[in-house]
């Protein structure tokens, strides 16, 4: 497939091979590690060219497809519904509607192996400093709110909307389940589906912290890749699992999207230096 408009995320489902583009869903029949034909478009999504401009897609057990649609603003009430959610639609792009709702961008998104429970990243806002706001990891639920525009980190009043149209009240949200420091931008998120790795970290949750811009702190943060800890459910901690692309201020790469291979490694993707790396474990 080529000649498609910043494609970013890719899903295999009941035969058919999906693909997010940034003004559209396709998808084409894949079969014996072939494709059959050319992508069709099932469903039409909103156009960005900045600041949000991925689509990230994913499948339930059940077999519906989830979409992933940023906001078209830094910090802003949208005209468009499909904004600021994971959309839920049918395989077939049919019954197209919000899953989840305040999610300024939540790129990554995976269910737990091991409870079923949606999870994703999301990054918040700039110009509120460099310390403000928090980036989140979200326990995703059907119908939920998760603050955006209206309230960011632990359901703390947005001060950049005072001349809001709308308004929310802070009992309808739902804080992060877990705080990560300002503009550190968790973008990929998956759970370890492997046998490779040790007892320890099977099923865990891993998150592709990006790293900061320039324009957003001084001292740049993040560019590795962290095990989120979970206890009793929740988000208790993280660790450093994969580091390196940050040396002496100097960033060697940035890493992005996460995947458990069939052999059991973590693959990790580098859309700065346009790599993909394999992480094993060797007994």
């Amino acid at each position: 497939a080529s000649g498609l408009t910043r494609p970013h995320s890719l899903a295999f489902n009941n035969g058919y091979l999906y693909i997010a583009t940034n003004p559209a869903i396709l998808r084409v029949k894949y079969a014996n590690g072939k494709v059959d034909g050319k992508p069709e478009k099932i469903i039409d999504l909103p156009i960005s060219t900045t600041p949000h401009f991925t689509r990230s897609i994913g499948f339930d057990k059940n077999g519906k497809l989830y979409v992933s649609i940023g906001s078209s603003c830094n910090s802003c009430e949208e005209e468009d519904a499909r904004r600021t959610t994971i959309m839920q639609y049918n395989a077939d792009g049919t019954d197209g509607k919000p899953f989840a709702k305040g999610l300024r961008n939540a790129i990554g998104f995976d269910w737990d192996p091991s409870t079923g429970a949606m999870w994703s990243t999301d990054m918040g806002q700039d110009k509120l400093g460099e310390e403000m706001p928090c980036d989140e990891i979200n326990r995703i639920q059907a119908g939920k709110h998760y603050g955006f525009p209206y309230f960011i980190c632990n359901n703390v009043a947005n001060p950049d909307l005072k001349d809001a149209k709308g308004k929310m009240d802070v009992k309808d949200t739902v804080p992060p389940a877990f705080e990560l420091p300002a503009h550190s931008s968790p973008i990929g998120l998956t759970f370890y589906k492997g046998k490779n790795f040790p007892a320890a970290y099977r099923n865990a949750m891993f998150v592709a912290i990006h790293g900061s811009s320039p324009t957003a702190r001084k001292e740049k943060i993040g560019y590795n890749v962290i095990r989120v800890i979970i206890k009793n459910g929740k988000p208790a901690g993280t660790e450093v699992f994969v580091s390196g692309w940050l040396k002496d201020g100097a960033v060697l790469g940035r890493p992005a999207g996460l995947i458990t291979g069939a052999d059991g490694a973590l693959y990790i993707s580098d859309d700065s230096k346009g790599f993909v790396y394999k992480v094993s474990y060797s007994r």
